[in-house]
């Protein structure tokens, strides 16, 4: 899904369970690809708590969070 902001796209994703699930990591990876780098993000969880994502490879390695 992509958000336009201020004539900006910012990709996001939102997940839905059935029922509540326990999240322990989050493990995301950026593209290989210097034109289309995630630099930064935010992860929203139900609960209210919040992970600031600040620092995705941009070679494509994972990060767990």
């Amino acid at each position: 899904m992509i958000r336009k902001t201020g004539g900006i796209n910012y990709p996001w994703l939102k997940m839905i369970w059935d029922s509540a699930q326990t999240i322990n990591k989050v493990i995301l990876y950026d593209r290989p690809n210097l034109n289309t780098h995630a630099a930064v993000g935010t992860l929203y969880f139900s609960d209210g708590s919040q992970i600031s994502v600040t620092a995705l490879p941009n070679v494509g390695a994972a990060i767990t969070f």
